[in-house]
């Protein structure tokens, strides 16, 4: 009995004596703190989420070289390496992550020539951000053309929700031209069926889309491809961080999608993205 406190002890100093690492996590646009954000040790079961104040705290780490993850809604998924050398290596992070709709834009202003006339803008034009295209996905599927039949005028085709196409106030999606990154694509779907039987999903996911607009009537000239409306559709850079790699098993379709810097001065990047429906 004499020798309990002795162990007690001992064995407190050791447990005082583990790594432990602490952080604050904080939104790229205006600086405030984020909560709620799931911050995990990539390799173990560790797992947590920060408070209001955006802070963690993850204790009784073994030495060792980790990947920290974190991971929060309508924000971009976030990885960060670390190592601890010692049981009683401490350390501290101070983490920014970046919104889904947020993207590095490095611009160059060509002025052509005096008499050239400009797109003229368009009357009326309604906008999606990524946010707002994830936020309008269903359980069955992750598709943004479906998130393009909740704008006002903007219905299934045939009233038929398993299809992926839709009508614009009255004109048949055969009508509509596609844009993706400024170039006309005629079918960007997959089908399975026939219309009265099957369905259609979408080739882009709200991963790879940074925001649509869709143009009803008397769009600018360079979306002639069709008289019933244009769809504008533009993608996301990919993250200038090492590269990363996510897979999504749905209902409907499973994605895998790839981002990453061409090379470590970060002055590109990359982004592919597959869809099995």
């Amino acid at each position: 009995m004499r020798f309990l406190p002795c162990a007690l002890l001992i064995l407190a100093s050791i447990a005082s004596r583990a790594a432990e690492i602490r952080g604050k996590v904080t939104n790229a646009l205006g600086g405030e703190a984020l909560g709620q954000v799931q911050v995990s040790v990539l390799g173990t079961k560790v797992s947590v989420i920060t408070s209001p104040a955006g802070e963690f705290t993850i204790p009784n780490l073994a030495p060792g070289k980790y990947i920290l993850r974190l991971n929060a809604v309508s924000y971009r998924l976030l990885t960060v390496p670390f190592s601890l050398a010692t049981d009683a290596d401490n350390k501290d992070f101070s983490i920014t992550m970046v919104p889904d709709n947020f993207h590095h834009a490095d611009k160059v202003e060509v002025r052509g020539d005096l008499f050239q006339v400009s797109d003229s803008p368009a009357i009326t034009e309604m906008n999606l951000t990524s946010s707002e295209i994830r936020e309008a996905s269903t359980v069955f599927a992750d598709d943004p053309f479906r998130a393009v039949q909740t704008l006002p005028g903007v219905s299934a085709e045939g009233n038929n929700e398993f299809f992926a196409e839709f009508s614009v106030m009255g004109a048949a999606f055969p009508n509509v031209g596609v844009y993706i990154d400024d170039v006309v694509v005629l079918n960007p779907f997959h089908e399975i069926g026939n219309f009265s039987e099957g369905a259609s999903l979408g080739v882009l996911t709200s991963e790879v889309v940074e925001e649509m607009k869709l143009l009803p009537a008397a769009f600018p000239e360079r979306y002639g491809d069709a008289d019933g409306a244009a769809l504008d559709i533009h993608t996301r850079d990919g993250s200038r961080s090492a590269p990363l790699f996510r897979i999504t098993a749905g209902i409907a379709a499973s994605e895998i999608l790839g981002e990453g810097w061409f090379n470590s001065s970060r002055k590109g990047s990359w982004l592919a993205s597959a869809r099995k429906s």
